[in-house]
């Protein structure tokens, strides 16, 4: 296929495929997928086990490597041998497990009892890190002096990303007809023009050789298997750029092709800089669409090769060739005969005008913007216009520079035009395929809200299926960010349309579906939630696949039965009287999935029994987003953490509030992801909700506990009506307003209209089908959700912490915050230290000369306080020993002109003060006092609730305080 995702692009496809598999236990599909890649990049001479997995005969071994005793190698062109281990004993175990790391050890413990081993490979399709991957290798090297080689998720799916083995992801995993490796298709006759030409040399006037030549160059460019031919290409194409009879036409075409090849292929420019200077000598001649679109993209890679040192150029020499291909673009901008050749002019210019306009000038990406919006603006009245390709382009700029505004605005206004003329289906794959690529470059909140637009799109068309599997793939997303009842939300709402939408399509998701709401169960600590939604995926099992219980036959169960063992194992190790209730939870098990979660669960080989208990802990710790068994007992309480605030709620765990509870921390974790959208300047700090169901109310009831000191703690008390309230977004907007008012330090007008902007947004994301309550209530009955055993198990390892865990997307803004102007911030501490010196211009040497003074001065500026900070905290102390601000309640306008006055004033000398007027208690007071004021001059709101030492934090971090200053005479 000739075009198509990027390799990157296209391994994000298969890793959520890959995933898939885990959601639908197919074991064996996985197996036979991971035989054949170990096959085609380790070893050849593979063979697989034999005899039923279940039954452990196998002894952990998947597959394993026969010895062969050819001679290594034995001719230069035996792949086999080349591949193969040779006397090497080497054995391959697979798994999808989610909690790996304990599996692995059980499996190479098992292995490594049935006979000699000289390596083990371990394919997983949990994704492993590095740092526990190597440590898990010491372990086995250690321990059972064996080579241990972990190969997880991630890695299966670049290596299926290759064009010699897509078939394998095409013959075991379920993927779209239209997904494939980009690159040249086989039997596109490239050795037939390969063999063409070795004997012949091109005619120089001649277009069609030109074509000809050119389609082996961008060949032997873009494959790598074709690049050993690349030298020979250029040399054929330089007959054209170099012959004195070649059309200039062509001789241009030539050294465009020419050096693009050389930075892409061979990623140095330098060799071509005389090509360079030849086709912008006469640029100004060429104003062909083709032309200076070929110009455009030459002038780019130009700057490219210069920053990333792979062209030695002058920058004068660039900046001078931009500004000529702009003069003659915006020359035939003005005297275009139309919208369509306007254009694609502007296209053309946006490529280029946001590049450095002299050499020492900054580049200017909001140029480039400028001229696509105006592109936007003609191609309302340019039906022919390729926007679909301007689309995809913008996907790739979107990818790299993740939340930016006004890319994302653009690309909006393109899918509205997709929407127009090829429809919503067509828009929402666009959305999709830049998700994928915000992913692949690690942006996931602005993946997530592209995420939601396809969701939104094919929602309302043709394309359920599709928007269904969006929705897993979001539910993923928000999971990955650590905001589980978030992805739960979306997960409920998947089975739910898979179960109950006519399209027979969909009945194969539920299974999946279903599952995922079990891994986030399991995720965010809640094990009877696991259990429960475990059963409920079991009877859509049963309901999709032929003989269910039939382990040999899906003994792929065994991995989602051992997460369970898992759970049953910690609990025996943990509170061992607990069990009993515990096990009532599945009691109606068939015996053939009871009897192996009991044994495995008591076996001795299990790491809960092997930890001692802190070890345990910190497993559990690692394992899950929140606290281990949190669903067990009268009480719920469930932690997050996003904006630098750990959010706690607290309710009780009966079948008639749980599911409303959840709503609302669901809802509030999707609009944590909105609200990072804009900087609303939020204080660091826990949010406390305790939330109640009351039948007797009709509408909810929110209203916060006010704190009687200063602090970053702030609780609030919800209480919800029955059932839950049927639109959740005005119960969002009544609960979200006085929480935002106690975080924010944006005045309310000011964080209204930031906020104005993802009102719609929220609305959108909130939607998933149902309201929450009723998609959890039917999946879960009040009769499994088995209320009276939830109560009556204890609470487990009370005395324990359990540490949130921090996800840097989830982050708060860390660069300048709103207002803030470094120019403005020095002229305002030159002004300071012009009014503070003079108004202590006599005091300041009576307190210098004070020993005790001067300690405290110095203490003050060894924690980091400029000397303006400190002269505006000795300033203020003089003011308040001068100055009576004796009125009740706030000080007037009037009163503050006057303090204001009094500090512009220079001082007297019989006006010094003793320096017994600045003591400890006076430093610490005007500090507080310093740190609000500091704040108010930036337009924020401090409060009277508001913690010092937060603000001061929030002031070092994002508004220049201990960072700025300017040139003065020194205190001391």
């Amino acid at each position: 296929m000739a075009d198509g995702p990027s390799p990157a692009q296209l391994s994000r496809v298969l890793r959520y495929h890959l995933n898939e598999l885990g959601a639908l236990n197919a074991h064996h599909d996985f197996e036979h997928l991971t035989r054949h890649v170990a096959r085609a990049r380790l070893y050849s001479n593979i063979l697989p086990a034999t005899g039923p997995v279940s039954a452990g005969g196998d002894g952990g071994r998947d597959f394993e490597s026969f010895r062969t005793n050819l001679p290594l190698p034995l001719t230069a062109n035996s792949p086999f041998v080349a591949q193969a281990s040779g006397a090497r004993e080497v054995v391959f175990a697979c798994s999808l497990e989610k909690r790996i790391e304990p599996k692995i050890k059980k499996d190479v413990k098992s292995i490594v009892a049935g006979g000699a081993v000289d390596e083990i490979v371990y394919f997983c399709e949990a994704d492993f890190p590095i740092g526990r991957r190597r440590r898990l290798q010491k372990w086995a090297r250690d321990e059972h002096n064996i080579e241990l080689r972990i190969f997880d998720g991630q890695a299966i799916a670049e290596w299926l990303a290759d064009r010699d083995l897509f078939w394998i992801a095409q013959q075991y995993l379920s993927l779209p007809a239209e997904i494939g490796p980009a690159g040249p298709a086989s039997g596109d006759g490239y050795d037939d023009r390969l063999a063409r030409w070795r004997d012949r040399e091109p005619l120089v006037i001649s277009q069609a050789d030109f074509t000809d030549i050119k389609r082996g160059v961008r060949r032997a460019t873009f494959d790598i298997e074709a690049r050993h031919d690349l030298r020979f290409w250029i040399s054929k194409m330089e007959v054209f750029a170099a012959h004195e009879a070649a059309p200039r036409g062509l001789a241009r075409n030539a050294a465009y092709e020419i050096a693009v090849a050389s930075l892409r292929g061979f990623g140095d420019l330098n060799p071509q800089a005389h090509r360079l200077r030849d086709y912008y000598s006469d640029v100004g001649e060429w104003t062909g669409q083709a032309d200076l679109q070929n110009a455009a993209t030459l002038l780019v890679y130009a700057h490219g090769g210069l920053l990333h040192s792979t062209y030695h150029g002058s920058l004068d020499e660039l900046v001078e060739w931009r500004n000529t291909l702009l003069d003659v673009i915006d020359r035939e901008i003005e005297t275009a005969p139309g919208p369509v050749r306007r254009t694609g002019l502007l296209r053309v210019r946006g490529h280029i005008s946001g590049l450095p306009s002299a050499p020492d000038a900054p580049s200017d990406p909001n140029a480039s913007r400028l001229d696509w919006g105006r592109m936007l603006d003609e191609a309302k009245s340019t039906p022919l216009f390729p926007i679909e390709d301007f689309s995809d382009f913008l996907t790739k700029v979107i990818a790299i520079a993740g939340e930016d505004a006004e890319l994302l605005a653009l690309a909006e206004r393109a899918d509205e035009l997709i929407a127009e003329r090829a429809g919503g289906a067509v828009a929402g794959e666009k959305a999709l395929k830049r998700a994928l690529a915000l992913l692949d470059n690690d942006h996931p909140l602005t993946a997530i809200r592209e995420l939601h637009k396809a969701k939104a799109k094919w929602f309302s068309g043709d394309r359920i299926e599709g928007a269904v599997r969006v929705m897993l793939l979001l539910a993923g997303c928000y999971r990955d960010l650590g905001l589980t009842y978030a992805a739960k939300n979306y997960a409920l709402a998947a089975a739910f349309i898979a179960e109950y939408h006519p399209e027979d399509a969909l009945g194969p998701l539920l299974p999946t579906a279903r599952l995922s709401v079990a891994d986030f169960e399991d995720n965010a600590g809640c094990a009877v939630g696991f259990i429960q939604a475990m059963a409920a995926m079991l009877r859509a099992h049963v309901q999709h696949q032929a003989d269910p219980l039939d382990l040999e036959k899906h003994s792929d169960l065994n991995v989602n039965i051992g997460q369970l063992t898992t759970w049953r194992g910690a609990l025996l190790r943990l509170a061992p009287e607990a069990l009993p209730t515990f096990d009532r939870l599945y009691a109606d098990w068939p015996p053939v999935l009871w009897d192996p979660i009991r044994s495995a669960s008591e076996s001795a080989d299990g790491f809960w029994i092997q930890d001692n208990p802190d070890e345990l802990w910190e497993r559990l710790q690692e394992a899950f987003l929140d606290r281990p068994f949190s669903d067990f007992g009268p009480k719920r309480t469930v932690r997050w953490r996003a904006m630098d605030i750990d959010w706690t709620c607290v309710f009780e765990n009966r079948y008639a509030v749980v599911p409303e509870a959840e709503q609302v921390i669901a809802s509030l974790q999707l609009f944590a992801v909105i609200l990072l959208r804009v900087d609303l300047v939020t204080l660091p700090g826990e949010v406390h909700i305790d939330v109640r169901v009351d039948p007797t109310h009709a509408e909810p009831a929110f209203e916060e506990v006010e704190p009687s000191t200063p602090t970053t703690i702030r609780t609030f008390s919800l209480t919800l009506p029955s059932g839950g309230p049927p639109d959740p977004w005005p119960m969002i907007q009544r609960v979200l307003a006085p929480i935002l008012g106690a975080l924010s330090l944006l005045p309310p007008k000011e964080a209204a209209e930031a906020l104005s902007d993802q009102v719609e947004a929220l609305a959108g994301e909130l939607f998933t089908a149902r309201p929450y309550p009723e998609l959890y209530r039917d999946l879960i009955s009040e009769e499994a959700f088995g209320e009276a055993i939830r109560q009556a198990l204890p609470t487990i390892e009370p005395e324990r912490v359990f540490e949130l865990r921090k996800i840097e997307a989830l982050s708060g803004p860390t660069g300048p915050g709103p207002g803030y102007d470094a120019d403005e911030a020095a002229l305002s501490i030159e002004q300071r230290y012009n009014r503070s010196f003079a108004y202590l211009r006599h005091t300041l040497p009576v307190i210098l000369a004070d020993p005790d003074v001067r300690a405290r001065l110095a203490a003050m500026r060894d924690e980091g306080l400029k000397d303006w900070e400190i002269l505006s905290i000795l300033a203020n102390i003089a003011l308040n020993a001068r100055f009576s601000f004796d009125v009740a309640g706030r000080p007037s306008r009037e009163v503050m002109e006057k303090a204001k006055a009094e500090l512009n004033r220079p001082e007297e000398p019989d006006e010094a003060l003793s320096a017994e007027a600045f003591s400890d208690e006076a430093i610490r007071v005007n500090r507080l006092m310093f740190i609000g004021a500091h704040v108010g001059s930036w337009g924020l709101q401090g409060g009277r609730m508001r913690d010092p030492d937060a603000l001061e934090a929030l002031l070092i971090r994002r508004y220049g305080l201990r960072r700025d200053d300017v040139d003065h005479e020194p205190l001391f």
